[in-house]
């Protein structure tokens, strides 16, 4: 609503999720006004709104894989961050694990979109 070229939004994929918003939805918002788009996974604990724990990417429900194919299919060329909350949630694995996960499933994923359009299921 803000009329102008330096207000942008940051897409992180766990949040609208949480609030049960889809991919295409969040897309069709804010995806003119894309600044940065910022990955994790999580799975479901329970039935609330913060009843979710962060998992390796690609073991949990946030739709990463729609998220990847709208920034794709739409054109963007900015930067595609992964968040890794060890920090605020020591249980989870060590980023010197997760991030060379995190990196080797987004290149796969982002090869497979680029030539076919829409990801493999794993």
């Amino acid at each position: 609503m803000v009329p102008s070229e330096w207000v942008g939004a940051v897409w992180d994929s766990h949040h609208p999720c949480r609030a049960g918003e889809t991919a295409a939805q969040v897309y069709a918002a804010i995806g003119s006004r894309l600044c940065l788009a910022q990955v994790k996974d999580a799975a479901r604990t329970g039935a609330g709104p913060d009843d979710w724990r962060l998992v390796p990417l690609g073991d949990g429900e946030v739709p990463v894989r729609d998220m990847l194919r709208l920034l794709i299919q739409g054109g963007y060329d900015g930067w595609l961050s992964v968040e890794w909350e060890k920090r605020w949630h020591p249980e989870i694995d060590e980023p010197e694990k997760a991030l060379p996960q995190h990196l080797r499933l987004l290149r796969t994923w982002a090869a497979e979109l680029t030539a076919t359009g829409q990801p493999k299921r794993s």
